[in-house]
């Protein structure tokens, strides 16, 4: 359960785009925020591509990491 909280929050972009814009000084952005600010506010998308392509390998590393330490003992 804590992953997946942990991957969830990761993700937030609706309530830290309504809510704060990233807050002051970018203390609630998350990856997917950045990437999305990246990608169509500045214009910048091979950047923003090379951030959710980070983000998609850590989710599928925490992914695996969980599958192999919940996978049942013969």
């Amino acid at each position: 359960m804590l992953i997946t909280i942990t991957l969830a929050a990761f993700s937030l972009f609706a309530q830290i785009n309504v809510m704060t814009q990233g807050g002051p000084l970018d203390s609630t952005t998350t990856v997917v925020y950045q990437a999305v600010q990246t990608g169509y506010g500045q214009q910048q998308t091979g950047y923003a591509s090379a951030i959710s392509l980070v983000f998609f390998v850590l989710v599928l590393a925490v992914s695996l990491i969980q599958r192999f330490l919940t996978r049942e003992k013969d």
